[in-house]
């Protein structure tokens, strides 16, 4: 068996744990967390970002609103859909794809990769967490 199969696999658990790993609270302060991740990292208009782990895009989507050229992505096919969803609401060109994040390669596409609030330590191999 490998960890893909461990609860961190499961849309069931990301389902379940939805509303308190996105509350209303968490949405909000993406607008805060973008502001200052933008002064740390003095990005420059136009750069292409990777939002590793993106959940339901409320990073992503704020980075786009600022004309950045956003990816998205995550293992759970749910929050991806509310993603594009909300993207297309608000007229942004967001690219969400749906993947494991041990596995997505876009080698020298991106000039800055994000993994925000806490998708690391899950896999039971360090080396996973490393990949």
């Amino acid at each position: 068996m490998t960890d893909r199969n461990y609860w961190h696999g499961e849309d069931a658990f990301w389902e379940l744990f939805e509303p308190l790993l996105f509350s209303e609270r968490r949405q909000l302060l993406a607008v805060e967390q973008v502001n200052k991740i933008a002064a740390l990292l003095q990005i420059e208009d136009k750069a292409r970002i990777l939002d590793l782990c993106c959940g339901n895009g409320r990073h992503s989507l704020v980075l786009s609103e600022r004309g950045y050229l956003v990816t998205g992505v995550d293992r759970t096919e749910q929050f991806l859909e509310a993603a594009q969803r909300e993207a297309r609401q608000r007229g942004l060109n967001v690219r969400f794809v749906v993947a494991d994040m041990r596995d997505y390669r876009a080698p020298n596409h991106y000039d800055i990769a994000l993994n925000l609030f806490g998708s690391f330590g899950y896999f039971e191999d360090l080396a996973d967490d490393r990949k």
